[in-house]
């Protein structure tokens, strides 16, 4: 997807109108994100457990690389959740 593309989505251009490829290229992007979100909530549930060790958190967190700060937000959701 090109940059001009990518500003016409946000300037709200009906999608209708964009070129197949756009919209199996915005597909794949959602497709992408969403796999994302899953694996950062399976990541966060997983390491709920051991929220009182937090050593153990931490390296767990570290390992994760770029998912690290997102699996550290939502498991400070879930433990705000659980709490309650």
């Amino acid at each position: 997807m090109i940059p001009a593309d990518r500003a016409a989505i946000r300037r709200g251009v009906n999608l209708a109108t964009l070129p197949a490829s756009v919209i199996a290229g915005l597909a794949q992007e959602r497709a992408e994100c969403l796999a994302r979100e899953q694996e950062v909530k399976r990541q966060a549930a997983r390491l709920l457990p051991l929220r009182k060790e937090r050593i153990k958190v931490e390296r767990e967190l570290g390992r994760l690389g770029d998912l690290g700060p997102p699996v550290r937000a939502e498991l400070n959701k879930l433990i705000a959740g659980s709490r309650a």
